[in-house]
């Protein structure tokens, strides 16, 4: 007869057999938290020992004593994620009164699922643990429960709720790495996967159920478990990279992390795959098996899809897409006006350049910038604590690399309005229009706005990029400019996780709901791509573009 129960402990092991001795020395497999749920057969029971299936179908056998039994109704019912929290810190200590000075009535550690009766003042709040104990414990302590005990309710592993968080993959793979991060240092322990231990497939089964997906827990990929096989030219940060016996998860960089029994660590930390480095480890990358991800496999993309995709994004979003060397092109209301944010400064380091191969300004001529010209965000020129003074060539730096507002002003009243205006109808640039400096409250409370389209930022990237906008010595600057960009969470995200160097010349733009980023990719095949995006959800439309451009730098070494 099948049974539905909890874990009413803080933890307790798992075995891999109906005593504490199995095919490895300790006979621990794995471990559960407080308030976990399990399935057993009345019938595969030998002594107090049940035989478990947890809820992410991992099998084993435990002790009965240890367990509560509930229904099917009760299961369903802690699935209401705003009542049943988990614990986030390392334990948590349930206490008889809402003060360090109380009793403590039961410690449960990090992963254990409680009760939440009610929040209290002073940072407390009343929770109940499996065990039926009720106290206090520290609101920061609780986290919402983002995976399910949906595969006991008779919903397949690879039909997890969990599938949704893979919708933002940039927020997602960032997410799993930083939980990762989290156990550093901590000690290696076979069939651990807690703070006081835990072995390699622990500690990836931890990050992941964390943040709602639920892996096959051991270093392997298995059918009926959602991991599929990828090549190490794949990875990407939150990847996984199997060796015999052992897994650990790709950060980025040819980094990974891992929890290791070697005996120099012993326990949670970073290595490298790069021969060169000094935490590289030979043994293990010579045994490398596989890789794998979570994530679905990239469609090979034809413009239809990418236009399908621009679709799903919210907002006023356009991009545009141009291989110079096949002339392929991929527009995308391309000539629809946006908020240009500081894109709009690519427009004006081009008519510094302009005026300076005339002669009407030299690069070289000195500005004095006061503390009262400085506005705020972006760049350094507002923090200096008094006035200073730099070049036009050094502000036109700082205005692109850095995305210095206050060297925008100040190169915008050296040049003025007229200059730009100019600049842009001798090269075609029809729907830019510099209206306003940058922090211009009398201006913006009109109105008055600065605009670009991603056809006039397509079209000056390549302009730069052939040696045609300007000059070519003009232009040989600004792509060293563009290239030594600072602000790289965009465009170039996935692409610098990759182990070759890739020359990304760009642009970023923001502003509340407003996000952009427009640039050079490549070193031998080089390709252009402008994204904007206004009245947008700036998190899901900038994993997109890290995501698509990884996607068209790829296919573009393979043409």
């Amino acid at each position: 007869m099948k049974k539905l129960a909890i874990l009413a402990v803080p933890y307790a092991y798992i075995y891999g057999g109906p005593s504490e001795s199995s095919e490895n020395l300790t006979g621990v497999e794995d471990d559960l938290f407080s308030g976990w749920a399990v399935t057993y057969d009345t019938d595969e029971t030998q002594g107090d020992w049940i035989h478990v299936t947890t809820f992410y179908n991992y099998k084993g056998w435990m002790n009965g004593a240890d367990f509560k039994e509930i229904t099917e109704e009760e299961l369903r019912t802690r699935q209401d994620r705003t009542r049943f929290v988990k614990i986030r810190r390392h334990a948590a200590d349930i206490m008889d009164k809402p003060s360090v000075t109380g009793n403590h009535v039961e410690t449960v550690p990090r992963h254990s699922i409680v009760e939440l009766v009610a929040h209290e003042e002073n940072g407390w709040s009343i929770v109940r643990t499996a065990s039926g104990k009720e106290g206090y414990t520290r609101t920061v302590f609780l986290a919402e429960r983002k995976d399910s005990d949906a595969f006991l309710l008779g919903t397949p592993i690879l039909d997890q709720p969990g599938n949704a968080y893979l919708e933002n993959e940039y927020e997602f793979r960032k997410a799993l790495v930083d939980t990762a991060m989290t156990y550093m240092g901590t000690q290696y322990r076979w069939g651990g996967k807690s703070q006081d231990g835990l072995d390699c497939s622990g500690l990836m089964f931890a990050s992941y159920s964390e943040n709602g997906y639920l892996i096959y827990r051991d270093a392997a990929v298995k059918p009926g478990f959602p991991v599929r096989e990828i090549t190490r030219k794949e990875l990407n940060p939150g990847d996984l990279i199997f060796f015999p016996g052992h897994v650990a998860m790709y950060i980025g960089d040819d980094r990974y992390i891992h929890s290791t029994a070697y005996y120099e660590n012993a326990g949670v930390c970073i290595n490298s795959l790069d021969p060169e480095a000094p935490d590289f480890r030979e043994d293990l990358l010579e045994k490398i098996e596989g890789c794998g991800s979570v994530f679905p496999a990239k469609v090979d993309f034809t413009e239809d899809r990418i236009r399908d995709e621009l679709n799903a994004i919210e907002g006023n979003i356009s991009f545009a897409y141009k291989d110079p060397a096949s002339g392929e092109t991929i527009l995308y209301r391309e000539k629809e006006a946006h908020i240009a944010a500081s894109v709009i400064k690519l427009f004006l380091m081009g008519t510094v350049f302009e005026l300076a191969k005339d002669g009407r300004i030299s690069l070289e001529e000195k500005l004095r910038i006061e503390k009262e010209q400085c506005v705020p965000s972006c760049g350094v020129l507002n923090y200096f604590q008094k006035a200073t003074e730099m070049s036009i060539r050094d502000l036109v730096e700082i205005m692109i690399i850095l995305s210095d507002n206050t060297a925008t002003n100040a190169l915008f009243d050296r040049v003025g309005k007229a200059s730009v205006d100019a600049f842009c109808e001798q090269y075609g640039f029809t729907g830019t229009s510099f209206n306003r400096k940058m922090f211009d409250s009398v201006l913006s409370a009109q109105g008055i706005e600065n605009y670009v389209t991603a056809e006039d930022v397509l079209h000056f990237m390549e302009k730069v990029l052939n040696g045609s906008l300007v000059s070519p010595e003009a232009s040989a600057e600004m792509l060293k400019i563009l290239s030594d960009q600072r602000l790289n969470g965009k465009i170039p995200f996935f692409i610098h996780n990759l182990k070759e160097k890739v020359r990304i010349a760009h642009k970023t733009g923001e502003d509340t709901r407003t996000t952009h980023d427009c640039g050079i990719i490549g070193n031998e095949k080089p390709f252009i791509v402008c994204f904007l995006g206004n009245d947008t959800d700036p998190a899901v439309y900038e994993q997109y573009m890290a995501d698509l451009s990884l996607r068209l730098y790829k296919r573009s070494v393979k043409k």
